[in-house]
């Protein structure tokens, strides 16, 4: 299958206004972080039986776009 580039537009004028709920916060992504909490919730998901294939699949398919995507992450506290 031939790959396309995908580019997705959202006008962010007009956006509504859902607060995160207790416990949540939006920070920066941060490669070393982000990297084991993905690999843990594709492994939750069953996506991957191991955290060392699930951090392959990282390595090979989002490392190589991590200045993109240096603002995109939230997460849990707890």
């Amino acid at each position: 299958m031939k790959k396309l580039p995908l580019i997705m537009l959202y006008d962010l004028q007009n956006l509504t206004d859902y607060p995160l709920p207790a416990g949540y916060h939006f920070r920066y992504f941060d490669h070393h972080d982000d990297k084991k909490i993905c690999a843990e919730i594709v492994i939750a998901t069953n996506e991957f039986p191991t955290e060392q294939a699930a951090l392959q699949r990282f390595d090979s398919e989002f490392s190589p776009h991590l200045p993109e995507a240096k603002h995109h992450f939230h997460y849990n506290d707890r």
